[in-house]
């Protein structure tokens, strides 16, 4: 068939095997963890979450026109079940991030609205219908393997047991993307995925850029009948994927295009792949000092299976998790050397390990069960809120030096931290990091919470982000005292949306019961001072917020001459 229009590509044919080899080389190493540290932490995409890394980006595909390309029932599939496809990526590859059935439902739906076109340029050339020559009635997959071969196309690509280790195999390539998609990349590859390095093999664009022109005589007819061989040879897979996909959507009846959205956002994904609209986080931990701050053996236990350590997520309420990226042992001994060097200068060297005595030990519990706000926010022995990491789990997790230095002063290692600043005496601080680091507190089995939009716990009033950051965990998105953190504390959080009881308070009030915490106010000391974290204008900006949640004033006997910016 077509004998003179698939020869034309040899050149396009050689440039593939030379592009494809320099990929091999490159992928191959980075893949069996020869690359250095920067190297595998850029290919993983880690510097897409996390700060404090200054390595380049992770190459994971825009998705902004993931609705034109990708068939949905594949896309819920690769959610449910993530595999390496793209093998010229090196070490990069797509995790695990556990959600279950309902949320990748939703993600594939929510994918499948993105629909970005491709660049302007010529009309596609019409297929040449019925001047194609058929396929046999028996096709299989060896007739999609005649076409790619002679094409060029297993230069790169596999298919099966046969052609190169470069690109994706095409054995399942129809049941992975549209046809109308999959038409245009075979017509103008880069124009339809922009940078890669596939040439085009049966068209090209004229010089002036309005139509496009056949490579050789019968390029149309070679083009239609590579597809068709594609699509028969997916037939089978399309089959199970559809089945499963439709399944899917009959069990998990409330997976909607807006939930998917909402997990896109807190999954920080657009930290990877870009998408027109989501601008990318860099809120998870900052890994720029992992080597002053954690201890070695836990970091490879957690890279090789992570748990969760932020039940709420980072930031809270976002219900964003840390993936499995499925480590070879050599990527593992490569990434902790590499993280666990970041900011080892930092490394403190005082010895905690002399034991508390009995009396301080208690000492020590009693102040965080009930004189300290710790437990509003950490879990310890099975008690306390969700919005930081347990903390019955510090001793094994982090470096008894860093866990002082960063009570004494969180801002001073993580800038943008919703830890409270208190002011501590040495002794206080030395017995209770002490008690922190020694203890030997049961420990819950760490589980994530229930995913929830970000809108539907985290945000605060209009034009208050303190107050998303600092209240509406605990006191609710909407001032109605039910933030994701309230079902775990002892006392119910105050309802400041309420107006009959906010209006017999004055603002002065509440101004003391922000800047020195609950117990100043005889309320739970699990509620935190801000004194010394907040400004006194951005706790009276905290107090204006709670006016706007409540729509009403304190009494009128404390506004008369009250002046808030006193």
């Amino acid at each position: 068939m077509e004998g003179r229009a698939i020869s034309s590509a040899e050149a396009a044919r050689t440039a593939l095997a030379i592009a494809g080899t320099v990929l091999l080389v490159a992928g191959n190493a980075l893949a069996s963890g020869e690359g250095d540290g920067d190297e595998l932490l850029a290919e993983l995409g880690c510097a897409g979450c996390h700060p404090g890394l200054d390595v380049s980006a992770s190459r994971a595909p825009d998705l902004g026109s993931a609705g034109l390309r990708f068939e949905s029932p594949y896309v819920f599939d690769y959610l449910e079940h993530p595999a390496p496809v793209r093998r010229q990526i090196g070490a990069a590859r797509m995790p695990d991030f556990d959600l279950g059935p309902e949320q990748n439902l939703s993600l594939a739906l929510f994918l499948d609205g993105r629909h970005r076109p491709p660049p302007d340029g010529p009309a596609l050339p019409p297929l040449p219908g019925r001047g194609a020559r058929p396929l046999p009635a028996d096709a299989s997959s060896a007739a999609a393997v005649d076409l790619a071969e002679g094409a060029g196309c297993l230069q790169c690509h596999s298919h099966g047991e046969r052609g190169g280790r470069v690109a994706l195999d095409l054995a399942n390539a129809a049941a992975r993307l549209r046809p109308a998609w999959l038409r245009g990349y075979l017509t103008d590859p880069a124009r339809h995925q922009p940078g890669v390095v596939m040439p085009p093999l049966f068209y090209r664009a004229d010089r002036d850029g309005t139509r496009y022109v056949e490579l050789a005589p019968g390029a149309g007819r070679s083009l239609q009948a590579l597809m068709a061989a594609l699509q028969v040879a997916s037939a089978e897979r399309r089959q199970e994927l559809e089945a499963s996909y439709t399944t899917a959507r009959a069990r998990h009846p409330a997976a909607s295009a807006r939930r998917g959205e909402a997990i896109f956002r807190a999954q920080n994904c657009a930290g990877c792949h870009p998408l027109d609209g989501i601008p990318a986080r860099s809120d998870a931990p900052d890994l720029g000092f992992e080597g002053a701050r954690v201890r070695a053996d836990w970091l490879a236990s957690y890279l090789r299976d992570p748990e969760p350590i932020r039940p709420s997520g980072a930031p809270p309420g976002s219900g964003a998790r840390m993936p499995r990226f499925r480590l070879s042992e050599p990527e593992l001994a490569t990434l902790v050397a590499s993280l666990m060097a970041r900011g080892s200068e930092r490394r403190a060297s005082e010895d905690w390990n002399r034991p508390l005595s009995r009396f301080a030990a208690q000492k020590a519990s009693r102040l965080l069960r009930e004189k300290l706000s710790c437990l509003g926010c950490h879990e310890l022995g099975g008690e306390g809120g969700r919005i930081g990491p347990d903390l019955s789990s510090l001793s094994r997790r982090l470096q008894p030096g860093f866990v002082r230095s960063f009570v004494a002063d969180p801002k001073a290692w993580i800038p943008h931290s919703p830890m409270p600043v208190r002011r501590w005496t040495s002794e206080s601080l030395d017995r209770v990091v002490r008690y922190l680091v020694q203890q030997r507190e049961p420990r819950r089995k760490p589980a994530y919470m229930a995913l929830t939009p970000p809108s539907a716990e985290t945000s605060g009033p209009k034009g208050e982000p303190l107050y998303r950051t600092h209240c509406a965990a605990c006191h609710g998105a909407g001032g109605g005292g039910d933030g994701f953190n309230a079902p775990f504390l002892p006392v119910a959080p105050t309802r400041h949306a309420d107006p009959a009881a906010m209006s017999r308070r004055p603002d002065d009030t509440l101004f003391d019961g922000i800047f020195a915490g609950g117990a100043i106010l005889a309320r739970s000391p699990r509620m935190p001072a801000w004194g010394h974290t907040l400004s006194r204008s951005e706790i009276w900006g905290l107090v204006s917020a709670i006016r706007t949640l409540c729509a009403c004033e304190g009494p009128s006997w404390s506004r008369d001459g009250a002046d808030p910016g006193n």
